[in-house]
């Protein structure tokens, strides 16, 4: 069989790693490549949960009437609830999105029920966890967009490749690195 590339790297995205197997002149080498941003968004959505059933425990049933739980009009009921302060329906029909008010009955009803002070608690803790974690995702997309635009060129011609989009882009040049100079037929993905 005639050889077409001397090295040549096969790609595995899982959903908490990305695993990169190299073959360079018959050497193989296999790499797990972290996706630390993925894990942090993992949290968010067990922290999202978590948050659903602290709710439900409370006997409050605001995803029935709501799209996202984690949305800024549910966030906005949440801090009321949690400042044990319970909206009347003036006070949510200012607090909802203009969309929402149709479903404004369901969302009173969903909300009022009596909460102990633990789940005020706990549901707080909860909501400070998910910014928290949002936070941090926010910091490292800026950090990664940050450092990788002095690689844009290697980023455009590694994301034409089928199957790998910008983000396992970015994590393979982050693990990897630049340096394409030991392998010829990819001289020209250096920045």
């Amino acid at each position: 069989m005639e050889v077409v590339y001397r090295c040549c790297c096969g790609i595995d995205v899982h959903k908490k790693l990305i695993v990169a197997c190299l073959n360079e002149g018959g050497r193989q080498e296999l790499r797990e490549l972290a996706r630390y941003r993925k894990s942090l968004i993992e949290e968010r959505s067990r922290e999202s949960n978590r948050l659903q059933k602290i709710l439900e425990g409370a006997n409050i049933k605001l995803a029935s009437a709501v799209k996202d739980i984690n949305g800024v009009s549910s966030r906005k009921l949440l801090e009321k609830i949690i400042a044990d302060d319970l909206p009347d329906a003036d006070e949510v029909s200012r607090l909802i999105h203009k969309r929402m008010l149709p479903k404004l009955t369901q969302i009173m009803a969903s909300i009022e029920n009596i909460v102990t002070p633990l789940q005020l608690k706990s549901l707080s803790q909860v909501l400070d966890h998910i910014d928290d974690l949002n936070q941090r995702i926010r910091t490292l997309d800026a950090m990664v967009k940050e450092y990788m635009t002095e690689y844009e060129a290697a980023i455009s011609a590694i994301d034409e490749l089928p199957g790998i989009g910008r983000r396992s882009t970015e994590v393979i040049l982050a693990e990897i690195g630049t340096d394409m100079s030991r392998f010829p037929s990819a001289a020209h993905i250096s920045s």
